[in-house]
């Protein structure tokens, strides 16, 4: 199966048996950065 056939983080989980933890807390010390109306725009 492709990467690309990928829809969804519940997909990977049932069909590979991966799960994924993300309460690990590394970067909870870290601020979220404004984006400016550019990087918006461009994105």
């Amino acid at each position: 199966m492709a990467y690309s056939d990928f829809n969804t983080l519940d997909q990977i989980h049932k069909e590979l048996g991966i799960t994924i933890q993300d309460a690990n807390g590394l970067y909870i010390h870290v601020e979220p950065a404004k984006l400016s109306p550019w990087f918006v725009e461009t994105m």
